[in-house]
């Protein structure tokens, strides 16, 4: 019966099942409205992009084709090249990146979508450009399936390197320096807990990400990041952060900055969407402030600081004042993300959730998407995700159980053995997505990440369950031996993974799939031994919970997804790894309860 529904509604999707696009998505229903503008559409394993024309003619000579991903999630443009060298300059805030340097060598640009910023280093003379794209099918177009409309953008351009990973990844696997570094809005709005896409994009404006980059910074390189004028405060106290550690200590901001934004037009309001830093690892001179300020002018872009404004704002607050004492005043607005804590977007903490805050999160009007830059987006998404997850559980799990009112526990004890089977599900869970999350560092790709991660887990620990009854045999000692290799393996992956990823940063990919593999093999086997051994457990009297049981681990994996999330985002990954090995100890404790001093029976897997 469940195959035919599976059937019924895969057969002619899109009507029997439509997707409702809600209205902050601007491109989502402009689709809808417009489906005579849309040229392609296609799917990869984590993402949509439909290619639509763009009616309005650009002022600069480059026409556009816009790229909408996952119905407006993000947005990127395509431009139109004819020929090389290019007859003028693109009107991309990107040129910013390029305005102070005499001339340009190396140039890595991180999330290269559509290829506006490819095409900013190629007006200003960069002699390599590698463009890395995270999403594929991005890279096609500009290179392939629209190479009518890119021309030699890319296609045949000996220049230009388009690599399809994750940008991290491969700048950290080269001992390359740069004399500019580019990410314009490289994170979409979905980057906090939706999608496969999420996992690498949490990881590009982190502490240890800004460091990375500096790192591959030339003397006097130019790192270059565009973001809503929004997150500028906390971004500023990340580069000062990041630069005082690569620098052990020495660091003179104040030179060492320019802010600008685009001016917000009516719809935006106060704050603009587009803002941005350029940051300059030796410092500004006279001269290349005086350049970028021409160069700004020539965008209509906004000045907000540099090293000779005299002007007090937030930003001249930021930039001049100690990282500690900015975090001090300003709190999570501020606070650097980190490689344990990976979440930029994260801007006010789920202590700061009020009603009124999560009612213009769910705000559904064509401006919303622009406000929620400063809203709590991630907070609310994560609770709403929550309250879904427990009330489809508690239906389809455990209301059964409700419903038919029969005995299926028969005592006390074997009741409050139940939670030996919560913690389980629980920690299984969490110990799978923190470390799908974290080896998105290792793996980079999103599908090497799942299938390595995922894949290794299931298999080794159907093993361990297979091999549970040969290994346990009913001796105690070997119960406590299960589970406390789980839990210090656990802790030694959630503590020491980044000395594991940046010893294999710089080997290749199929060495760094098959340690992982094997690093996350040796817990997922014990793992799997614990619920078949407290199957086991039950004595032919207490069989009827043995379907409870299952509910239970069941119910608890299910909302153990989401509460690893939310535990990331209060207390970082670290705290969920060690939260799983506390449940698989306190796991530990019910059973050596459960066994009491009887004779156990093998269990049986």
């Amino acid at each position: 019966m469940s195959s035919f529904f599976v059937i019924h509604f895969l057969i002619d999707a899109e009507n029997r099942l439509p997707i409702k696009v809600t209205a902050n998505k601007i491109y989502g229903n402009y689709m809808e409205l417009r489906p005579d503008l849309k040229i392609r559409t296609d799917w990869n394993t984590f993402s949509k992009v439909d290619v639509l024309i763009d009616e309005e003619k650009a002022q600069d000579g480059y026409d556009t084709y816009l790229a909408v991903i996952d119905a407006g999630n993000a947005t990127t443009t395509i431009p139109n090249v004819k020929v090389l060298p290019l007859p003028n300059k693109s009107a991309d805030a990107s040129n910013m990146a390029f305005a102070s340097k005499d001339s340009v060598g190396r140039v890595f640009i991180i999330g290269s979508a559509g290829g506006g910023e490819i095409l900013s280093g190629l007006y200003y003379g960069a002699e390599s450009i590698t463009a890395v794209e995270i999403n594929g099918i991005l890279n096609d177009h500009i290179s392939d399936n629209l190479a009518y409309w890119t021309g030699p953008l890319v296609k045949d351009n000996k220049k230009v390197k388009l690599i399809t990973d994750d940008a991290r990844t491969q700048l950290t696997s080269k001992r390359i320096q740069y004399d500019v570094i580019v990410s314009a809005h490289t994170i979409s709005s979905s980057a906090v807990s939706s999608g496969a896409m999420s996992m690498v994009e949490n990881y590009i404006l982190t502490k240890e990400a800004v460091a990375d980059y500096i790192r591959h910074l030339e003397w006097d390189g130019i790192l270059y990041i565009s973001r809503p004028e929004t997150q500028l405060p906390k971004l500023i106290t990340t580069l000062k952060q990041a630069r005082y550690e690569t620098s052990k200590g020495l660091e003179n901001s104040k030179k060492s900055f320019v802010v600008f934004r685009r001016p917000p037009g009516d719809f935006e309001g106060e704050k603009s969407f587009l803002g941005g830093i350029i940051y300059s690892k030796r410092g500004f001179s006279e001269k290349e402030v005086l350049d970028m300020r021409r160069e700004a002018a020539s965008l209509s872009l906004e000045i907000l600081y540099d090293p000779t404004l005299n002007q007090p704002n937030i930003y001249s607050e930021l930039i001049e004042s100690p990282v500690d004492v900015s975090i001090e005043k300003y709190g999570a607005k501020v606070e650097p993300a980190t490689d344990d804590k990976p979440f930029f977007d994260q801007n006010i903490g789920f202590g700061g959730l009020t009603f009124a805050g999560v009612k213009e999160t769910f705000s559904q009007d064509d401006k919303a998407i622009l406000a929620l830059k400063d809203k709590p987006v991630a907070e609310t998404t994560m609770a709403a995700i929550l309250v879904q997850s427990l009330l489809a559980a508690f239906v389809f799990l455990i209301l059964p159980f409700i419903v038919t009112k029969e005995k299926y526990v028969s005592d006390k004890g074997t009741r409050s053995f139940l939670v030996y089977f919560s913690l389980l599900g629980i920690a299984y869970i969490m110990m799978q997505i923190a470390l799908i999350q974290k080896f998105t560092l290792l793996l980079g790709q999103p599908v090497y990440t799942l299938l390595t991660v995922v894949s290794t887990m299931l298999i080794f620990s159907g093993l361990g369950s297979w091999f549970s009854k040969k290994f346990f045999s009913g001796k105690k000692i070997r119960l406590n031996i299960i589970f406390l290799v789980i839990a210090v393996s656990i802790l030694l992956i959630g503590f020491l993974n980044p000395y594991l990823f940046s010893a294999l940063t710089r080997t290749d990919i199929w060495l760094r799939v098959v340690v992982s593999a094997v690093v996350i093999a040796v817990p997922s086997f014990f793992m799997g031994m614990p619920f078949p051994i407290g199957i086991g457990m039950l004595s032919d009297s207490d069989k009827g919970i043995t379907a409870l049981a299952w509910a239970v681990n069941g119910f608890f994996s299910v909302i153990g997804s989401v509460l690893a999330m939310i535990f990331a985002m209060t207390g970082g990954f670290r705290f969920v790894f060690a939260f799983a090995a506390a449940c698989y100890l306190a796991a530990m404790f019910f059973a050596m309860k459960r066994s009491g001093n009887a004779v156990l029976k093998p269990a049986k897997a």
